[in-house]
């Protein structure tokens, strides 16, 4: 009996061995890297380098494609208020009874109010 009681003992004992070297090594690993400042800012610097790189194309294309739209959408924009201008589209709505409310919102020409809401529509498809 005495002898499995030393057996238990010898037991934990070197459970407690084991574990304490694992820490230490563990702490080891650590500490053995050390503390690298020039090698972090040079890290740090590479991955902020590799992100601009790979971002500044594309915030690039977004612009073109951006002022293209915009191009795109006014030229829609200024061919449907004259279109609308020519049929005289402000006749049919003032008969219709929808032209008075759009000279109080302040649209006298209503080609101009639907060519505004094209160009929106389109500036919103375009982002």
């Amino acid at each position: 009996m005495l002898a499995q009681v030393d057996d238990a003992i010898d037991g934990a004992a070197g459970a407690v061995g084991e574990v304490a070297d694992g820490a230490t090594d563990a702490a080891s690993a650590v500490t053995d890297d050390g503390f690298d400042l020039i090698g972090d800012l040079q890290d740090s610097a590479s991955d902020l380098i590799s992100v601009f790189t790979t971002w500044i194309p594309r915030i690039v294309l977004f612009l073109i494609i951006l002022l293209v739209g915009k191009i795109v959408a006014k030229w829609i924009a200024r061919v449907v208020r004259k279109v609308f201008k020519k049929i005289n589209l402000d006749y049919y709505l003032d008969k219709a009874g929808i032209g008075a409310p759009l000279e109080r919102a302040g649209f006298a020409d209503s080609g101009v109010f639907v060519a505004k809401i094209i160009y929106y529509l389109i500036l919103l498809f375009v982002l």
